[in-house]
């Protein structure tokens, strides 16, 4: 098995071992990630004080409520 090499052990967790708080944090990365991706047509739609396209609103909405819950739980695991 790859598991054997030493290159492979350094690069990836051991599948035995806790990975919470690497998960929370690969998690917090992805939702970072996907916010960041409408963001700008976000912030543009704004100029006028409000978000006009509902479709936008909503995912925009959605992928940051995920954000603050991705953080949320990245927090709780550093803290542990």
């Amino acid at each position: 098995m790859i598991s054997h090499y030493d290159s492979y052990r350094q690069r990836y967790i051991d599948g035995n071992s806790d990975k919470g708080l690497f998960k929370a944090m690969a998690r917090l990365k992805y939702e970072m990630e996907d916010v960041l991706q409408l963001h700008g047509t976000a912030e543009r739609d704004s100029l006028d004080g409000k978000i006009d396209d509902p479709y936008l609103k909503a995912q925009y909405t959605k992928e940051l409520k995920d954000l603050i819950a991705a953080a949320t739980d990245a927090l709780q695991e550093l803290m542990k």
